[in-house]
């Protein structure tokens, strides 16, 4: 990591120097990326917001003459500029409040809150409780059907084994399989064939 002056010039050089060491390797930039997520999260933006403004709503209301008054305190001309302001403001704020009260105004409803945690979580996962579930099921019923397919297998074969046990071929070995002194290919086969003439 380069780190560099908060002016101008200080980070043209540094990113100088970033590109002139040329790429890092794909672990060292997946590390890095990796370092990167843990230290910024959305979710960690949106708590930090949420603290803010139920900071800002659990400060007591002030009335408009303390609110005017402690610009004063600001400096002997900066404050009554700023208190000045503050008042223009005010009577701006009383006369839209007279062409449109906030009784006339939807109030947005309330939502619940708990919902909402659920739901940003599964998305955090990336999936949905429902989907979660559903591929619980798909995984059981593969491993079901393996399963049956193993058993069905194992069914034949002993079938055939029946099978091959009931024509009186005891004696033989079953279909597919040689003995180990027997010849296995047919290369071999010929060049016996020959020796033996």
């Amino acid at each position: 990591i380069t780190l560099a002056k908060p002016n101008s010039e200080a980070v043209v050089e540094a990113l100088a120097l970033v590109l002139d060491k040329g790429p890092a390797p794909p672990e060292e930039a997946f590390r890095f990326h990796e370092e990167v997520r843990e230290m910024y999260s959305w979710h960690d933006v949106a708590e930090r917001t949420e603290r803010v403004y139920q900071r800002v709503a659990a400060t007591p209301e002030t009335d408009l003459r303390s609110r005017l008054l402690c610009f004063l305190s600001i400096g002997p001309v900066s404050g009554k500029l700023f208190m000045l302001i503050a008042a223009l403001d005010a009577c701006f704020r009383f006369l839209l409040e007279w062409l449109q009260p906030a009784s006339s105004i939807e109030v947005a409803a309330e939502l619940p809150r708990c919902d909402l945690q659920l739901q940003a979580r599964s998305k955090e996962k990336g999936r949905t409780r429902e989907a979660t579930e559903e591929e619980e099921e798909e995984e059981e019923k593969k491993k079901k059907e393996k399963t049956k397919e193993r058993s069905q297998g194992k069914e034949e074969e002993e079938e055939e084994e029946n099978k091959d046990g009931e024509d009186g071929t005891e004696g033989r070995e079953p279909r597919g399989h040689q003995p180990a002194n027997s010849l296995t290919s047919s290369h071999d086969q010929e060049s016996h064939l020959l020796e033996q003439k």
